[in-house]
């Protein structure tokens, strides 16, 4: 019997042990997630499009209706800027694509037009020939350039097809 009693408060010092442990574990757990919070909280007081946190969210708090008014036509406001710039940004891309072009072969009067173009070498293997409508190599408008200088080349109405290799966007000055 005494061994049995032995036994039984032996295994009780262990539960308590063990919830002893757990309650450690626990405590622990919430210190870490409260920090987690707090930094979050910090992080998000400094970016400027989370600029809601002080009318009380983060507390848990609802917002008013004004509030929410208020929220709705700031990220209207944001939409109109976005598409606006995206606009922009179409509009300058289809202007580039019109005075610029890249490597590969480019049939004059069909991919690009006749003019005076310029590049900035992206390799150091900056490669460019021009044929002409019989199919001959123009000497004059093909070439090599290895030391990254720019290279202005004007190609003319006698040039059929402009092929170049490892030079990058060509943009049209003139």
């Amino acid at each position: 019997m005494f061994i049995a009693l032995v036994v039984m408060l032996g295994a009780l010092g262990d539960k308590d042990g063990q919830i002893a442990q757990l309650e450690a574990e626990l405590r622990s757990m919430k210190e870490d997630s409260e920090q987690a919070l707090a930094e979050l909280q910090a992080e998000a007081e400094q970016d400027p499009i989370v600029p809601w946190l002080d009318d009380g969210t983060a507390t848990g708090q609802e917002l008013s209706s004004e509030q929410l008014q208020a929220r709705a036509e700031e990220l209207e406001r944001r939409e109109q800027e976005l598409a606006d710039l995206e606009a922009e940004l179409n509009a300058l891309e289809y202007e580039l694509a019109e005075v610029s072009f890249g490597p590969g072969a480019h049939t004059v009067g069909r991919d690009i037009e006749v003019g005076q173009y310029r590049v900035e070498p992206e390799s150091s293997e900056c490669n460019w020939a021009s044929t002409d409508h019989a199919g001959l190599e123009l000497d004059h408008l093909s070439g090599s350039r290895t030391d990254g200088a720019p290279v202005i080349v004007d190609i003319g109405p006698e040039v059929e097809v402009f092929e170049s290799s490892g030079c990058g966007l060509w943009y049209r000055i003139g």
